[in-house]
């Protein structure tokens, strides 16, 4: 059974290896006096990063079942280190670049020194979080029987789980509630798993909590004895006390295409906020000196399982130009400043949001995300709309590039079926396309 955390744990440790790794390079190359301006050592940095990701990736490193467990950490560790000296060693060798080979050995060295401290400090502050309740998991239980509910309890002690009981509802209390009215009030009691014992659920109750649930990420388990014919299950066992994950295709752990979409959308972003800094200071100093207002707008949004957050963007219109309320912008909006229309023409004002890309707010490649006052609306006209938010929003999407802007709710539920096409066929080459004809966009100016 995956910790509800883990996933953060997950992202953490493969950012920070790919940090270590690079250091432990760097250092091997001044240790050894050696310039990185020479063309063979930039190949050999690109070398040594891609054979970590890959061996990494045979060995499962960041898909532990549990990432606090030190010994099979550092066995993996140990493992796809070996294994990655070897692979260099023997591409070296074939490249006949081996005079190399002393600053790779001491690169080795030196990283699985780094990368064995780094998991040990995160161990010692991982449990002392556990220890003193900062990593709770929020559980409710429905229904009334008790010897589910001792079951249940043994289970959770015996995987190492800290988890509180926060909620029982009976039967009786379910059928005075509604499935929304339930979640919302699991939600503010910051409910992470919903565990249902009960048999007499009636199943069209527990497809609409599948759906709410889903929504808010919060994750939906039954358990094994109660009957139910809900598909996309999914059973966590543990020795002889099993559980039934019913909402199994939105489990919050990061999967392997989550984990290069993220990685590439890093490293994306800072190398267009690098490499693009002339770019950004150009534009900053137009929009400061073409109208009167702060260089940046900042406005909330509503991003991945609801959450909101601040998207940034050059100001493109006059101050308070929504003094009277949410509005989506036009073609000839008077609200637009000259230099604004053009910086939308062309999309220029959407590149700060790079900065919420690193950030982890959004992705390159996504939904737009919208503000709650028209989410509501949407999800009026278009229920689908909240599967949406079980990934981040982008920069760019499917429905941007293949329909373009939308100036009221009914042109948003049109460019929803576009980007409810991208959900289920996310991939690192589909992403690429879309950045491209994203640019094509830019060029020709069809923006709004």
């Amino acid at each position: 059974m995956k910790l509800y955390y883990s996933k953060y744990l997950a992202v953490f440790n493969f950012t920070s290896d790919l940090l270590l790794l690079n250091f432990s390079l760097f250092e091997a190359f001044r240790y050894a006096n050696l310039s990185l301006n020479n063309l063979t050592l930039k190949l050999l940095v690109l070398i040594v990063n891609l054979t970590w990701l890959l061996i990494a990736g045979q060995f499962k490193n960041y898909k532990l079942k549990n990432q606090l467990e030190p010994e099979k950490v550092i066995l993996k560790l140990l493992g796809t280190t070996l294994c990655q000296a070897l692979a260099l060693g023997s591409i070296l060798y074939i490249l006949n670049i081996e005079k190399n080979i002393y600053p790779v050995v001491f690169c080795e060295f030196l990283f699985i020194q780094l990368v064995l401290l780094q998991r040990f400090l995160l161990f010692i502050a991982v449990n002392y979080a556990r220890v003193n309740k900062h990593m709770l998991c929020g559980i409710c239980i429905i229904g009334d029987d008790n010897n589910a509910v001792n079951q249940i309890d043994l289970f959770y002690n015996r995987v190492g789980h800290d988890y509180k009981i926060v909620e029982f509802i009976s039967n009786e209390e379910l059928d005075n509630i509604s499935v929304h009215a339930l979640v919302m009030s699991l939600k503010q009691k910051k409910v992470k798993e919903i565990i249902i014992t009960s048999k007499k659920i009636d199943t069209n109750y527990i497809n609409s909590l599948i759906e709410e649930c889903s929504f808010y990420s919060i994750q939906l388990k039954l358990f094994s004895n109660t009957l139910s014919e809900m598909s996309n299950a999914e059973i966590d066992n543990f020795q002889d006390i099993p559980l039934l994950s019913l909402n199994v295709k939105h489990k919050t752990g990061l999967s392997k295409i989550q984990l290069i979409k993220r990685t590439f959308d890093v490293v994306f972003s800072v190398v267009l906020m690098t490499t693009g800094s002339p770019v950004f200071i150009l534009l900053a100093i137009i929009t400061k000196l073409t109208s009167k207002g702060p260089v940046f707008y900042k406005q909330l949004r509503i991003g991945k399982h609801s959450k909101p957050f601040y998207i940034y963007k050059f100001r493109s219109m006059y101050v308070d130009s929504e003094k009277n309320g949410p509005q989506l912008a036009s073609e000839y909006d008077p609200r637009v400043t000259s230099w604004g229309r053009l910086m939308r023409k062309t999309r220029l004002d959407e590149l700060p949001q790079f900065w919420n890309v690193i950030k982890g707010d959004m992705s390159i490649v996504g939904p737009r995300p919208e503000r709650q006052h028209f989410i509501d609306q949407i999800v009026e006209r278009a229920p689908n709309y909240r599967k949406l938010s079980r990934i981040k929003p982008g920069i760019t999407s499917v429905g941007q590039v293949q329909y373009g802007y939308a100036e009221n709710i009914e042109e948003m539920c049109m460019r929803m079926e576009y980007d409810l096409q991208y959900l289920g066929k996310m991939n690192l080459n589909r992403d690429i396309n879309i950045i491209m004809n994203t640019v094509k966009v830019m060029i020709q100016g069809r923006g709004k």
